[in-house]
């Protein structure tokens, strides 16, 4: 991938640095510095580093910069969505991601990546979230815990995310087979009366090659919802939210295909389905799993206009693992859902929660002032090497880490969250403006550009009195999010 150059000198002024204690070829190295006189270590690359699949050689990783511009109060707020779309751009390997640090996790996961190719697809980065979910397309069963059940829906409503926002014929056209294929599928796990099995495609993790449910996708339906395996486990809102997710980004698609429009109304059809009986299941003991406060409005909005208030799913699951100043009661393992809870509480809104923007702020000011390495904006997964190959043995200095990190799904859905923060599109196509902003801000000027949605490209500002928005794309309506609300009306 490179050439790498250490050199370490006893000085800072000057640059010249001495001769190089290490010089060779790999994306790991190792290189043992003499401390005491030492004051500065430069490490250089010889060669840019380039991948022949995602980036040109043109194109370096110190010339990235986020495609939204954000100018708000807070810094780290601009900062922070900065940091993480470096993070899912360098957490590539070829054309596949990587749920976290790639020498624990060497494989691609659909979960995880699911996440990580919207992220992507929604901070402005089309080409490469292109590329990206050709291989969800393609491959139906891959992750490290071989065949689950959200699989088809997440890849769907990954691709879904992608083309919606690429606006690009021959991609809709490429996906359209396996989109078909994906979707079939999810109809054939909610009406199976038997068990489903399918072969693990990729790598799976060491510790569970040997388990007999390996293969198994899902069992026989139940009260119209699809009883899969997902973590090994059965979480039933989750499977059938994502899955719900799936179905609608495929008749969405299908709508742009010749003759599509059949599957289109079969589709969507199945969906309303499904979500009436996901609302039934809102009731039953499934609302404990940790899962099922990741999935109702994000991603999936199965639980929009529920009659079954998802508010109070998600207020047990706070009440639950929040103290009353809304920090955590012990340090989260799994950092991805309760950045995910965050965006649940954000899309949830005021009118049904007055506290629903103070959790959002809540949650992010904690993982802002709890961060895996200081200043770079990263987390963690679990406690030690989660899911691991053993390849962090053959690397000398680091043998039994904390954690995994970083974690590019927490990535993914810090990203996703700021994003829709800042400009959400609501199902029905219109845009609201600010939804996540404080009101503490409203005394400062803010620009924001760059933000892309499927009807186009949103910059918006403030001057303290006026709300300007410009989209280049398709005409919609516009709604000031709460915090300016109060003061437009004046």
């Amino acid at each position: 991938m490179g050439f790498w150059r250490i050199e370490a000198a006893g000085s800072q002024q000057g640059p010249a640095l001495g001769k190089p204690l290490i010089a060779g070829s790999g994306n790991w190295l190792r290189a043992t510095v003499p401390l005491g006189s030492v004051r500065v270590i430069r490490v250089t690359t010889l060669i840019p580093l380039a991948d022949p699949v995602l980036f040109p050689a043109k194109d370096k990783l110190s010339e990235l910069r986020s495609l939204p511009q954000v100018n708000v109060p807070d810094v780290r707020f601009s900062a922070s969505m900065g940091a993480q779309e470096r993070h899912l751009l360098m957490s590539l390997v070829g054309n596949e991601t990587r749920p976290g640090d790639p020498v624990n996790y060497p494989l691609a996961w659909n979960r995880d990546g699911a996440y990580e190719v919207t992220a992507l697809a929604r901070s402005g980065e089309i080409a490469t979230a292109e590329k990206l979910a050709l291989f969800f397309a393609r491959h139906d069963w891959f992750g490290g815990f071989g065949p689950e059940a959200d699989t088809p829906g997440l890849s769907l409503w990954a691709i879904g995310q992608t083309a919606d926002r690429a606006h690009d014929p021959a991609f809709d056209r490429e996906v359209w087979p396996d989109v078909y294929r994906k979707a079939e599928m999810i109809l054939k796990m909610i009406h199976t009366t038997r068990a489903i099995y399918r072969i693990p495609y990729g790598p799976i993790v060491p510790a569970d090659l040997n388990r007999p449910d390996l293969d198994l996708v899902c069992g026989p339906a139940k009260n119209g919802l699809i009883v899969g395996r997902m973590d090994f486990e059965r979480p039933l809102l989750y499977v059938n939210g994502v899955s719900y997710a799936g179905l609608r980004a495929a008749a969405r698609i299908a709508l742009r295909q010749p003759g599509g429009a059949v599957y289109a109304k079969l589709w969507d059809q199945e969906a309303s389905v499904l979500r009436k009986a996901w609302w039934r299941a809102l009731s039953t003991p499934q609302r404990e799993d940790d899962r099922s406060a990741i999935v109702g409005l994000w991603p999936s909005n199965i639980a929009n206009n529920d009659p079954i208030p998802y508010s109070s799913l998600l207020k047990e699951h706070w009440d639950k693992t929040h103290d009353p100043t809304g920090n955590f009661k012990s340090r989260p393992l799994w950092t991805y859902f309760k950045v995910a809870e965050a965006h649940e509480w954000l899309l949830e809104g005021e009118a049904r929660v007055p506290d629903a923007r103070t959790h959002v702020w809540q949650t992010l000011n904690w993982f802002w002032d709890h961060q895996s390495s200081p200043g770079l904006y990263t987390w963690w997964e679990g406690r030690g090497e989660e899911n691991s190959f053993g390849l962090w043995q053959e690397i000398r200095g680091w043998e039994h880490p904390g954690a995994v990190t970083p974690h590019y799904w927490t990535a993914a859905e810090m990203l996703s969250l700021q994003l829709d923060m800042l400009v959400h599109e609501d199902e029905d196509g219109s845009l609201v403006i600010g939804l996540g902003v404080p009101n503490s801000w409203l005394a400062h000027p803010m620009h924001v550009s760059g933000i892309v949605c499927p009807r186009g490209t949103v910059a918006w500002s403030w001057d303290g009195h006026h709300l300007k928005v410009l989209l280049n794309g398709q005409p919609v309506t516009y709604i000031p999010g709460p915090a300016f609300r109060g003061i437009l009306k004046n």
